[in-house]
């Protein structure tokens, strides 16, 4: 529990990460003619990205959040541990 005070998270690469996507979304949507395929593709990839980082910054936090793991179980492992 005293791990999750620090942030494992690299604010640094998920900037990079979103900013690439941003990229290669703009260069897709300015390259390409406007038609249903092609906004059902952006959407879609934009979804992926959105959950993708969504992901990232939930499973960061793993004692609070939509994703928990019960905090019972850890104590008894550091009770068997000490």
């Amino acid at each position: 529990m005293s791990l999750q005070l620090a942030s494992p998270v690299s604010w640094p690469l998920l900037v990079v990460v979103v900013s690439w996507s941003l990229l290669l979304f703009c260069g897709f949507g300015v390259l390409s003619h406007i038609n249903v395929t092609t906004v059902g593709a952006l959407g879609l990839g934009a979804f992926a990205v959105a959950s993708a980082v969504f992901l990232i910054l939930e499973l960061n936090q793993p004692y609070n959040g939509l994703f928990r793991i019960p905090s019972g179980s850890i104590d008894q492992a550091i009770e068997a541990l000490g």
